[in-house]
């Protein structure tokens, strides 16, 4: 058996760091449009003054600002620790599962 090198196991954490921040951008593209769909469809109501800022801020704004965080995390993948990418998928998946309950209407 080889002994592993280094830079062999850093560039192997690199790639699983990716992957995650890659997957996670995706859902969070899957959100994006789930919620254009979803404020696109209060438009066509026609009912005065819906669809508000708030259900804008919700469905589109916070999904964007999430799918943008990703692209920076993932270009920055290999100045991020191990840590770092834990802590920005663990924060990720507290604010997707917050998002879906608040877009759900709650509990």
């Amino acid at each position: 058996m080889r002994p592993v090198r280094a830079y062999q196991i850093e560039k192997f954490t690199m790639t699983k760091k990716q992957l995650a921040l890659g997957s996670f951008g995706i859902i969070w593209l899957l959100t994006l449009a789930l919620g254009y769909h979803l404020y696109a469809s209060i438009s066509a109501q026609g009912v005065p003054d819906y669809p508000n800022r708030a259900q804008f801020r919700l469905y589109i704004l916070f999904p964007c600002l999430f799918v943008l965080g990703n692209g920076v995390l993932a270009i920055y993948s290999k100045k991020i620790g191990a840590a770092g990418a834990v802590i920005a998928a663990l924060a990720q998946l507290a604010a997707l599962l917050a998002f879906f309950i608040v877009g759900a209407g709650g509990v």
